[in-house]
Formats: C-alpha cells, structure tokens, sequence
C-alpha cells in the first residue's frame, strides 16, 4: 500500500511540474500574419486540449512593443525588425530567433465598379501617397482620370503593410501623405473601400482573395511592365517591388519556461502546408520550408543559442522561393 501512495505523490508531482512548464503561449503582432497564427493555433488546440494559445493582432509595430517588455512569446510581422526595435530587445537581454513563416505581395485596390483603372506605376502611386504630391483627383495623376477626388485607405502607421508599402514606392527623401483614412482592422479597411467609388487601399494579397469579388485589384508597373499580383508571381517574385516576406519572431527564453511554446512551434510547421491552404497564403517552397523545419529543431535542441540575430538557416530562408530578395 506504501509503494501505491509513493507512485501516486510521484504522479502528481510530475503533473504539477509539467504544468507549472506550459503556461499559456501569448501571440501577437501583425494583422496580416494573424490569420496564419490563428488558424495554427486552432489546429494545436483541438489536438492539444491542455494547450492554451492566445493570439491577438494589434500590429506589426505593436506587436514589437509587446515582444520588447516579454508580454508575447511570438510576435507576427509584415517587416523586418527595425534596428531601433532589436536594440530594446537587446536591452531586456532578450533572445529572439526570426522564422519566415509565408510569401505576400502587397494589393493595390480600388473599388469593383472603377472603369477607369485596371492598372498603374509605381511612379503613379509615389504621386498619390507622398506628402509633397499636388495630387488630389484622379486627373492630377493621368489627364483621361475622371476629375474626382482619391480616397486612401490603409492600416496606419504602425502596419507592417503600410511601412513596408512607403519603403518600397516612395524615394529616398520623401515623406508619407498623411491624407487618407486609417482602419482599425483588415476587415474595416475592406468595407471601407467597397462604400468609397474613388477609393484606393493597400491589403495583403491574402486579405484580397478573400473578398475577391467586393475588390478591384490593379496590376503594377515597377519598370519591367505590368504584373498582377497572383500566387503565381507573388512565389516567383515578379510581383516587384511589393512581393514580401512574412515572419514570426520567438522568445527563445521562453523557450526555457514554456515547453508548450515548442509544442506549437512543432504544430505550426509540420502541419505547415494544411495551414497555410486553409488561410489562402502563398507557401514557402519545400526547399525553403525544410530550411525553416531545420532551423526550429536547431532553435529547439539549443534554446541557448537564440541570439539577437537570425540563425544561418533563417538567412538561407531568406530568399523568395526564386532565390530572389524581397528588396
């Protein structure tokens, strides 16, 4: 009866221990890479009913702020960390590791019932969202536009989107317009732009799919001719300049304290491609994923080595699947 009761105040211990080692995993970050977590996060869950992820998406921008105070364990971005943002980590004493997670390309949309434009430059679009611009109608910009006033829709400032849109259309030396309207959420930016006929927005391409039919996408001229965003060119990178990287940044400290942490890491990415088809993104090639897969289990068996910097792995992911870069 003795030896009953020894195994039975072992068997809690253990379970008191295992739990006290897998608090809730706190997620957060970008908008556009929320849908991604979400749906992880849910697939985790009903495999693994004890697990408890709580995912939010209060931005890119946000999302670092959170990250740096050690708030979030994960943290989406539509960027690349800013130097600013892994100084303050670097501060806390903080050790990340940075996973590409998906492949994006930045839509440029107006209205459904728009006749007019089909398509537009990039040196088009620096005249409508630079500060300095004359532009106000739509005939500012082309003299057959139809003499109407352009509305913008965005996410704001703190979007990924919205600074990594500014980083690539607009020259060195320019500043953003500060004329447009900022959504809260991808789905106000979305109902924002089909009650506007003179609307322009900027969505993630995902985002698009979704309400394909309640928007008007417009093919982009970079210089090399005009190139409609798809799963297609967006995966090769001829979506340029707004094809995109998407990431999530991890506490490898937390990795220490919450193996639950790596349980959803695991979920995440050996359940990568049913994800990712449930969401509509555009997926990493399996030579890019299996470099990502490689890098978790390096991260996992050496949580002492997350460094402020991104491990070899992540580099060698960092490429579109082309091989070509982002920017």
């Amino acid at each position: 009866m003795k030896w009953l009761l020894c195994l039975l105040v072992l068997l809690l211990s253990f379970s008191i221990s295992k739990s006290q080692n897998s608090a809730p995993v706190v997620v957060d970050g970008s908008s556009t890479v929320f849908p991604i977590l979400e749906a992880a996060a849910l697939l985790h869950s009903n495999r693994n009913g004890n697990s408890t992820i709580q995912v939010d998406n209060s931005g890119t921008g946000a999302g670092f702020q959170k990250f740096c105070t050690g708030e979030s364990s994960i943290t989406g971005a539509s960027r690349l960390m800013r130097d600013s943002e892994a100084a303050c980590l670097e501060e806390k004493g903080i050790s990340y590791t940075r996973f590409v997670v998906a492949l994006d390309g930045i839509t440029i949309v107006v209205h459904p019932e728009n006749a007019f434009l089909s398509e537009i430059t990039t040196e088009q679009l620096r005249q409508i969202w630079r500060s300095d611009s004359n532009v106000r109608t739509w005939r500012d910009v082309e003299s057959h536009w139809p003499d109407e006033p352009i509305s913008l829709y965005t996410r704001g400032r703190t979007s990924g989107t919205y600074d990594f849109f500014m980083r690539n259309v607009l020259q060195s030396g320019d500043t953003p317009t500060t004329s447009y309207t900022g959504a809260a959420t991808d789905y106000e930016l979305i109902n924002l732009i089909i009650e506007d006929r003179n609307a322009m927005g900027i969505i993630g391409f995902a985002y698009y799919v979704r309400n394909a039919s309640r928007l008007k996408p417009l093919a982009v001229n970079s210089g090399r001719g005009f190139v409609s965003p798809s799963y297609q060119t967006i995966n090769s990178g001829d979506y340029s300049p707004l094809s995109r990287q998407l990431y999530i940044y991890v506490n490898t400290n937390h990795l220490h304290e919450n193996e639950a942490l790596a349980d959803f890491l695991q979920t995440l990415f050996t359940r990568y491609t049913l994800i990712l088809r449930r969401v509509g993104y555009v997926a990493l090639n399996d030579v890019n994923l299996q470099l990502v897969r490689n890098q978790l289990q390096e991260v996992l068996t050496n949580p002492d080595d997350g460094t402020t910097k991104s491990a070899q792995t992540d580099r060698s992911a960092n490429t579109m699947n082309s091989g070509k870069n982002t920017r």
